[in-house]
């Protein structure tokens, strides 16, 4: 599999983007720790787009568990993709692994996901929530707050939360 992108090279919920920021802090075949600084930088070379993802990114770790946090926004700036975190963000990869039950996956938008799986392979929870028949991997709209909107953000944290309680 080829991949790259960044987080935690142990992570327990990974999400899969279809798009790559420009951006030197990339390293082929690996995963690797950002701060805020670097998705700033990420943000202002790279606009608008990037920004979304990273804020509702932030935003579905907040949902699903806060931990220590008082914002969505505490948790972008001092956790999301951090070394210290639990989680990745893969940036276009080839495929999909096929992963132990104990991680996550989420694909972002349908588009993308059925690059990688075909109808027959998907159950629809919802109109824009889908799981991987016989995986723990979801597909999500893309991260951006039309397609994927803080009611449906709170709604997706839920099926989570009960999918890995």
């Amino acid at each position: 599999m080829q991949y790259q992108g960044f987080g935690s090279p142990q992570a327990n919920l990974i999400i899969y983007c279809n798009n790559t920021p420009t951006t030197s802090l990339l390293i082929n075949n690996q995963i690797i720790p950002i701060c805020y600084p670097d998705i700033e930088k990420i943000n202002a070379d790279n606009g608008n787009g990037w920004r979304k993802i990273f804020n509702v990114y932030a935003k579905l770790l907040f949902e699903i568990d806060p931990l220590k946090f008082k914002s969505w926004q505490d948790l972008r700036n001092d956790f999301l993709l951090q070394s210290h975190c639990n989680h990745q963000l893969v940036l276009n990869p080839d495929s999909i692994p096929s992963l132990n039950n104990n991680t996550l996956q989420i694909l972002m938008g349908k588009t993308f996901a059925l690059t990688h799986y075909n109808e027959t392979q998907i159950d629809w929870i919802e109109p824009h929530i889908a799981k991987v028949k016989d995986e723990n991997i979801f597909i999500t709209p893309y991260f951006d707050y039309r397609q994927f909107n803080n009611k449906k953000i709170k709604n997706f944290a839920k099926i989570v939360k009960t999918t890995i309680n």
